[in-house]
């Protein structure tokens, strides 16, 4: 079983029931494997979600196996954004958090932001945005 972890992006695209998230998420759980989230997602999923799309996330959110951080893969994170800075690469904190999680638990990153994760060493499943 597979470990498929979800960016900030699909959860919200998802909600909104844009068919590259639905259909994402559809064909994850139809092969059996497992969707997952991490602190840093489910942080950012809760500060922009709206009362009244509250229950559709819940039901997502209910779906998804919990991929906690580690001290390790807080140092990874870091590391990485201190090595693309000195590069010029800005690397957000969260996307970091969310590429360290994905290496630590050897989970396949499903995101519509790939150019966020140029990371070596980390699995991303790329998602094309259809409106």
């Amino acid at each position: 079983m597979a470990l498929f972890l979800l960016d900030t992006n699909v959860i919200i695209d998802h909600v909104k029931h844009r068919r590259h998230a639905l259909e994402a998420v559809r064909q994850i759980v139809g092969a059996g494997d497992d969707l997952c989230v991490s602190d840093i997602v489910l942080t950012e999923v809760i500060t922009g979600m709206f009362p009244a799309a509250e229950p559709r996330t819940r039901v997502l959110l209910k779906l998804a196996v919990f991929l906690p951080m580690s001290a390790a893969a807080a140092e990874i994170a870091g590391k990485w954004r201190f090595d693309f800075a000195r590069r010029g690469v800005s690397i957000s904190l969260p996307d970091a958090m969310v590429a360290a999680v994905g290496h630590q638990h050897h989970a396949t990153i499903v995101t519509a932001n790939v150019r966020h994760f140029p990371m070596d060493g980390i699995s991303l499943l790329p998602l094309t945005p259809v409106l």
